[in-house]
């Protein structure tokens, strides 16, 4: 896993959960990486579907309520809806991962550059 993650970048890839579901959201990614054991809540907006795992009341897309939800449980869904694929990996795998935030993506495309 680590080593797809290195052999694709700069462009190629994106690491961390905030990198991750921005490429997910702008249909960026091609194959999602996800530590099995990941955690936590991200914010869902009521009224667009926005995910982010920021800390805000309020999505920066339409300005709607945000909700917490369970990153576990949205995560499938956000990967299905962006047409991707979910890779799930542990023990060894998982360890290389979690240092690079629990999630990487391998990019179809990049449509900007991030400095």
């Amino acid at each position: 896993m680590n080593a797809a993650v290195k052999r694709s970048r700069p462009a190629g890839s994106v690491t961390g959960i905030d990198a991750t579901l921005a490429a997910l959201q702008q249909g960026e990614a091609m194959t999602v990486i996800a530590d099995r054991d990941l955690e936590g809540t991200v914010g869902r907006c009521r009224r667009c579907g926005y995910v982010t795992a920021k800390s805000r009341l309020r999505c920066e897309v339409c300005r709607g309520k945000l909700e917490q939800v369970s990153f576990p449980q949205v995560l499938p869904l956000l990967v299905r809806r962006s047409g991707a694929r979910l890779e799930l990996v542990g023990k060894e795998s998982a360890g290389a991962l979690r240092a690079l935030g629990g999630l990487a993506a391998i990019l179809r495309f990049r449509s900007h550059q991030v400095p």
